[in-house]
């Protein structure tokens, strides 16, 4: 079903450059690499 407006996402990786990519790909408005669907608030 995704993510929704008020959901929490726990993010808990070894190295901080992939946990940039994946948050930006998440919450990033000008990520438009690949088709995100809704994006949460």
């Amino acid at each position: 079903s995704g993510m929704l407006d008020g959901d929490v996402l726990v993010c808990l990786n070894y190295r901080a450059d992939r946990t940039r990519q994946i948050l930006a790909a998440i919450a990033a408005p000008g990520f438009y690499e690949f088709d995100t669907g809704i994006r949460p608030k």
